[in-house]
């Protein structure tokens, strides 16, 4: 049996939604207008069909719908773990994971080395990754 090793800087893609930064008034939290959203869509969907993800992660909740809405059809799976749903997209399909940004003040699961929040990170994260590998492993796109 053949093995392909691969490193994990190999497998996966990183970008933002949002290519321009916003900020407002004295915090440093940038937040998207729509007019952001609806033209970062655009660029978001071009980054869909040349990467073909299999799985693609949201790291928001607040905003996720605009992110969501960039796909081509994007269905609720039923009995899924978290907030999965299957998505398609020119080129393809996958499965979209919807959870809390890694420093988000309420879910804060990011930082080991200032604690993070255990529970959201055991009782969401992991078992809605869990389920979107097992989701592609099965091929059940």
């Amino acid at each position: 049996m053949t093995v392909n090793k691969y490193h994990i800087l190999e497998c996966f893609a990183l970008t933002n939604f949002l290519l321009c930064s916003a900020t407002f008034g004295a915090t440093s939290q940038g937040h998207g207008t729509d007019v952001m959203q609806e033209k970062c869509a655009k660029h978001f969907q071009e980054t869909l069909r040349v990467l073909q993800p299999t799985i693609v992660v949201i790291q928001t909740i607040t905003h996720g719908d605009a992110i969501r809405g960039a796909f081509d059809s994007n269905t609720p799976v039923p009995g899924g773990t978290g907030t999965n749903s299957v998505a398609t997209y020119e080129g393809g399909r996958c499965v979209v994971v919807s959870l809390a940004h890694p420093s988000s003040p309420k879910y804060f699961w990011g930082d080991l080395s200032r604690g993070p929040n255990r529970q959201y990170l055991w009782n969401t994260v992991i078992p809605a990754l869990q389920d979107a590998r097992a989701r592609i492993v099965r091929r059940e796109l």
